[in-house]
């Protein structure tokens, strides 16, 4: 008896969701017919409304010359003319010649306007920020109050916002900077619930570049509260000069002057850039990196550099990088990765590179970020040279690691005597080696061995020198150096060697 209970009543509730599916289906389908045959056709009739709920959606004034309206596909298709948009004061600010509106379903259910795409063909508008940094679009205030965000909000809800071969002219009265106009721009705006993606192209003034592209997609709920945005941004810029755009952009450096092509990626967390990649090909470039620095200044930058923001340090890399610097030899294309955490006795880092040139960098370094501690390094010991393969990690102060490993290949290296290491110039070979211990593979030819602490005569030239050198550290401030099998020779003298050197500091 309970299963036939039970059976009859899943029979009542199946029968009431048929019932009510059914229900559903014929009020969609009389809503369908009714606007096919009744509102649509008769739509210049209801103009007033139709008017009223756009002035509501945007909160402003408008005037619509004419109104026509049709369907596209299952949606319903409304083509707006001379539409006309005015400020509180009934100034006229906007003027659209042709909006196209494809209404979503979403209306009826939400009872507000909203559309499945709407595109505005050629549109003349002004694009301002005051001086307290509200903006305006066309006249329109994006944002009084933290709450006041009609319009925004509005826009952010509409399926699709297309805009053909507009002319938009930006005024930015925070930063004092002159009218930027954008010819032939056409933008794409797609919002699905928080997900947002936005594509836009323009033509900027033959002094600022080319063209100018822009990607985006994006997390968001609100504009006025940028903190809580998330994605990803693509820029690019076309045969342009950099430096002519400092009035209207804020560059993470001191940007003087630099002309070429750029393509810019930029990750956004909370509202905040965290990595940024970017594509450079530039000539006469200038640039200060920091205050405290002197101009970097290169004839030829190109290549791909990334950066990216830790949460105690940073990440710096490179691909295929060339730099050719005004006053100074050039550095052939390399990749190379740096990444740098803490401060003081509890810094730690990592460093690979691909090929490394000693002398350009040296040249260089004054004007790059580097600690000072690094910077005083380098100059101290004048390094010449290349690297090729290398790969550092350490513990602690650069100048003076707690631990650190290091491997590399080298040719040609040269660096002055430091702390009662001997110097050298034209080595080649391998080195690996710690804190505590390490190996020299050396096969060198035209060399040159500097001991000041050992020779009256501190330079020894060389016109051949291999072999293996090993060493290892005694205590806290001596050093055991062994060698075994060495062939050297010059014009003086020619052998083998082998053996051991104690240095006890």
């Amino acid at each position: 008896m309970r299963c036939l209970k039970v059976n009859s009543t899943m029979k009542r509730i199946w029968r009431a969701a048929e019932i009510l599916a059914w229900a559903v289906f014929f009020a969609f389908a009389a809503a369908l017919l009714a606007l096919r045959y009744w509102l649509l056709p008769e739509v210049e009739r209801h103009r007033e409304e139709i008017v009223a709920a756009v002035a509501r959606a945007i909160g402003q004034p408008v005037s619509i010359g004419a109104i026509e309206a049709g369907w596209l596909g299952l949606r319903p298709h409304i083509s707006l003319s001379d539409v006309r948009i005015h400020d509180a004061e009934g100034r006229e600010v906007l003027v659209l010649p042709s909006v196209e509106n494809i209404v979503s379903w979403r209306s009826l259910l939400q009872g507000k306007l909203r559309l499945h795409a709407l595109v505005i063909d050629g549109p003349r508008l002004i694009v301002r920020r005051d001086a307290a940094g509200a903006l305006y679009v066309a006249g329109l205030k994006l944002a009084d109050q933290p709450g006041d965000r009609a319009f925004s909000d509005w826009v952010l809800g509409q399926e699709e916002i297309v805009i053909r071969n507009a002319e938009i002219e930006w005024r930015d009265e925070k930063r004092a900077a002159p009218p930027l106009a954008l010819a032939a721009l056409n933008v794409r705006l797609r919002n699905s619930a928080d997900a947002h993606s936005i594509g836009l192209t323009a033509r900027p003034p033959a002094v600022l570049g080319a063209s100018l592209e822009l990607r985006a997609v994006l997390a968001g709920r609100t504009l006025t509260d940028p903190a809580a945005w998330n994605g990803r941004v693509y820029a690019e810029l076309g045969a342009t000069d950099l430096a002519a755009w400092r009035a209207w952009i804020d560059y993470p450096l001191d940007l003087r002057e630099g002309q070429g092509a750029l393509r810019l990626w930029l990750t956004l967390e909370n509202g905040v850039p965290t990595e940024v990649t970017a594509d450079l090909a530039l000539a006469q470039v200038s640039a200060r990196l920091a205050q405290d620095l002197p101009p970097l200044e290169l004839a030829l930058v190109q290549g791909r550099l990334r950066a990216r923001a830790l949460r105690d340090g940073y990440e710096l890399g490179a691909r295929n990088l060339a730099l050719t610097a005004a006053h100074g030899p050039p550095l052939q294309a390399t990749d190379f990765e740096i990444r740098w955490n803490g401060a003081g006795a509890a810094q730690r880092g990592a460093a690979t590179a691909r090929l490394l040139e000693f002398e350009p960098l040296a040249h260089l370094a004054e004007s790059l970020p580097f600690p000072a501690e690094l910077r005083s390094l380098i100059a101290e010991l004048a390094p010449r040279g290349r690297l090729a393969d290398a790969k550092l990690e350490w513990q602690g102060a650069v100048a003076a690691p707690q631990r650190f490993s290091a491997r590399a290949r080298f040719a040609e290296l040269a660096l002055r005597p430091w702390r009662g290491a001997p110097g050298f110039a034209g080595l080649t070979g391998s080195i690996e080696a710690t804190e505590n211990k390490g190996r020299v593979s050396l096969a060198a030819r035209n060399a040159e061995l500097e001991v000041p602490a050992v020779f009256p005569e501190p330079r020894i030239p060389l016109d051949t020198l291999n072999g293996e050198v090993d060493w290892e550290r005694q205590g806290e401030s001596g050093f055991a150096v062994r060698f075994s099998s060495v062939s050297f020779a010059n014009q003086h003298a020619s052998g083998n060697a082998s053996g051991s050197y104690l240095y006890t500091g």
